[in-house]
């Protein structure tokens, strides 16, 4: 269980611009379960003991701009502040100890900016691009975490037919090449250090129905 709070403005200073301001609190959320290690090397094992640990949700900062340049077209910019420094030191208290893993990860900005076009009543075209600054330092690099700048392209739509809405909407993102040095060992003694680099495909899809 967490408990937060958020907070925002929307200032209009003419019909066809508009200014927000939203700020989102940090949660912390208590979390218990059974906490499972797996491990290769020296032998192999699986153990499960019961665990606890506290996960916090960073602040947040957004502002966004809104220009309906015209009746049909669009135009949003928006930038994310989050502090992820609250990912300090990850800890996992069990039976048998506690477990620490050292996270040091950096506030970073996350920028981006779409366009809207309402081709007619039914339909609406859209796309966009965001740019993301890389969180988690050489020190605390993992695999599962393959951190560095983002860089996210997107285009979609939207139809309207009575009162059913379609809309789809393909993402491709890719990080930018990075090379990690002094990286953590994993348990087999492993570290990542190396040269990085990942993108993806996404596809999102949704059908709303108004009643």
């Amino acid at each position: 269980w967490g408990v937060g709070w958020n907070a925002g403005v929307l200032w209009r200073p003419h019909p066809n611009h508009s200014f927000a301001l939203t700020y989102r609190s940090e949660i912390d959320v208590d979390i218990e379960g059974d906490a499972r290690t797996r491990t290769v090397v020296p032998i192999a094992s699986d153990v499960s003991v019961d665990g606890e640990t506290t996960f916090n949700y960073p602040q947040q900062v957004v502002l966004g701009y809104a220009w309906q340049a015209t009746d049909r077209l669009l135009f949003e910019v928006n930038a994310t502040w989050t502090d992820w420094s609250s990912f300090d030191t990850f800890r996992l208290e069990t039976a048998g100890g506690t477990i620490e893993q050292p996270f040091d990860y950096s506030p970073s900005w996350v920028v981006g900016a779409g366009l809207a076009y309402e081709v007619n009543e039914q339909l609406t075209l859209n796309g966009g691009y965001l740019f993301g600054e890389e969180t988690v330092p050489d020190s605390a690099f993992s695999p599962l975490v393959p951190d560095s700048n983002l860089h996210v392209l997107s285009a979609g739509f939207q139809y309207r037919f009575s009162s059913v809405e379609v809309a789809a909407t393909y993402l491709y993102g890719f990080r930018e090449s990075r090379t990690v040095s002094g990286s953590p060992a994993s348990l087999a003694g492993i570290s990542s250090d190396g040269r990085w680099s990942t993108d993806g495909h996404t596809l999102l899809v949704s059908v709303k129905k108004t009643f």
